[in-house]
């Protein structure tokens, strides 16, 4: 295990170029420790890429500069790498760990390829980072900055769509979270339409990963939004749909904008996803998404929002009072409160159910401060 910190980028990627030049050293008397530690430095260097993408926390641009020469050492390294040889020693040496030369080296040569691309990607990100405006660079930012061919390595990457999903497939193959990490870094349509092909064959590869649960979701959508002209999509059934129980929950703007969306309110084991996601956090982060609440009220045929927003009422009175206020200013849809809004009769029932479950001083609070202010919108 190695942390994910962000300031361990450039010492990760310094273990992996020593390691690197580690096996152009070569291990002639013994392939079997050459091909493990091709494998673990690999997966080392391929385990950061599985990660979502993270931008450096230094405003230092020599400390950029630093971590951007550190990258491109690695990539150095593993571009020099010579895969496992083309050519048997004998009938002994034709097989490495239980399998085939020729299999091992094909491997190496996907994961190459693989890593290159990506430690790219990672460059010019960084690249971008240290010089967002695209200024020419000073000799003076870095010592090292004028060798460095960094238009090159910042360029898009450029491939048909059979490449991109390719490219896929091995990434799914090495790590499945690292294939869904590929969206941020390559927003191809290819590389997405080939990842929701193999998230909705393979769901329960990724149940631990909430990045990855929007390229389920979305096909709940894109198969209700598919026009008459459109092609039919196949709906996601009772095979995809039940490792949502399991799934990890995602960031509580993302629970609260499923709930607001009808095409996820049709499907009961969505929902209820999306309410235990939510509920999974403290009221004291789902205060800042109220707004989402209230509205993700329009489409609560099962009452799964309503009983939310009842049952965090009843936890903290901050939310209560602030859910009230919100309900109210979204009753009317002029501000001379003349043309009620289709939402009001389901929120003069949730304001009635709150209110009616204060008591005691909690009771006396609320009616103090909401007289308070009755009085003075009164004057005005």
């Amino acid at each position: 295990q190695m942390t994910s910190n962000a300031l361990a980028r450039g010492p990760r990627f310094m273990l992996v170029a020593l390691g690197f030049r580690l096996l152009n050293l070569g291990f002639d008397a013994s392939p079997a420790l050459e091909a493990r530690l091709r494998r673990m430095l690999y997966r080392v260097a391929l385990g950061w890429f599985a990660l979502p993408p993270r931008w450096s926390f230094s405003g230092s641009r020599a400390s950029v500069a630093r971590e951007i020469l550190m990258l491109v050492d690695a990539r150095r390294a593993v571009q020099q790498d010579s895969a496992v040889a083309d050519q048997d020693d004998g009938a002994g040496a034709a097989h490495v760990l239980g399998v085939p030369r020729d299999t091992l080296r094909r491997r190496a040569l996907r994961c190459q390829a693989l890593l290159l691309l990506l430690l790219d990607n990672e460059i010019s990100r960084m690249a971008t980072w240290a010089n967002p405006t695209g200024a020419p660079a000073s000799p003076h930012d870095h010592p090292s900055a004028p060798s460095l061919d960094l238009a090159r390595l910042t360029r898009a990457a450029v491939m048909s769509d059979a490449g991109w999903q390719r490219l896929v497939r091995d990434a799914w193959a090495v790590d499945a979270r690292l294939a869904v990490q590929l969206v941020p870094r390559f927003p191809h349509a290819a590389v997405r339409r080939e990842l929701a092909v193999l998230v909705r064959r393979f769901p329960g590869e990724l149940v631990a990963d909430p990045d990855a649960l929007p390229l389920l979701v979305d096909q709940l959508q894109s198969s209700a939004g598919a026009g008459a002209g459109a092609a039919p999509a196949a709906s996601l059934g009772f095979r995809e749909l039940k490792f949502l129980i399991y799934w990890a929950p995602v960031p509580p703007i993302t629970s609260a904008a499923y709930l607001a969306s009808p095409h996820v309110a049709r499907h009961p084991l969505a929902l209820q996803y999306a309410m235990r996601a939510l509920e999974s956090f403290p009221v004291d982060v789902t205060f800042f998404y109220i707004p989402q609440l209230v509205q993700a009220l329009r489409h609560d045929a099962l009452g799964y929002v309503q009983r939310a927003i009842l049952s965090s009422a009843q936890i903290s009175q901050h939310f209560a009072h602030q859910i009230i206020w919100n309900m109210l200013a979204n009753m009317y849809t002029d501000e001379a409160a003349q043309h009620p809004d289709a939402l009001k009769p389901a929120l003069d029932r949730v304001v009635a159910k709150i209110v009616a479950a204060l008591s005691g001083s909690d009771r006396e609070y609320y009616e103090k401060e909401f007289a308070f202010f009755d009085e003075v919108t009164g004057i005005s």
